[in-house]
């Protein structure tokens, strides 16, 4: 499976990957932060941890956690915030049924 640790695979880089993962996730949560681009880098820095960490990842939650992080992908607005453009243009209704399905499951 393809991941960012084909760049390099050091322990500064790791750190940097977890680093960035983190500071994004806080702008995420924030507000200003919250759009498709960002949760898209996310996505591509857990997944590769997920890849290497093999053994220590192998649990259920990994890959729903990445399956709620593809589809909130799809769900937040491409450019901007949330909060500013959410209401002129309301996330696509087959994206909320599958985060209500992955809710069920």
């Amino acid at each position: 499976m393809p991941t960012l640790f084909w760049l390099d695979h050091s322990d500064q880089f790791m750190t940097a990957l977890a680093t960035i993962g983190l500071a994004l996730s806080f702008l995420m949560m924030l507000g200003p932060g919250m759009n498709a681009f960002v949760v898209a880098i996310i996505w591509l820095i857990y997944q590769s941890f997920v890849q290497v960490g093999q053994l220590f990842y192998g649990y259920g939650w990994e890959m729903q956690t990445l399956e709620t992080l593809f589809i909130a992908t799809f769900t937040c607005p491409a450019f901007g915030t949330a909060n500013s453009l959410h209401a002129k243009s309301p996330p696509s209704i087959v994206s909320v049924l599958l985060l209500l399905w992955l809710e069920f499951r």
